[in-house]
């Protein structure tokens, strides 16, 4: 991640198994300010900028199926 999170955000995100401290680029969250290298994770995340969001929580999947938001933050 590009952003510094503050302790008490890390830790929620920690706590709902959003961020992982080891490898936080697998952990699937990723901030409005981000160019992720997924083309379908940008595009949500245009979509998204009229709402004002500050991130989005993606579902990733092993074989290679396209990352689903499931939260926006």
């Amino acid at each position: 991640m590009n952003v510094h999170l503050t302790s008490e955000f890390r830790y929620g995100l920690e706590q709902l198994d959003m961020l992982d401290q080891e490898s936080p680029d697998s952990s699937g969250l990723v901030l409005k300010n981000e160019y992720p290298e997924n083309f379908h994770q940008r595009l949500f995340l245009e979509k998204t900028r009229k709402y004002k969001v500050d991130a989005v929580y993606f579902r990733r999947f092993e074989n290679g199926r396209v990352p689903i938001p499931q939260i926006y933050i």
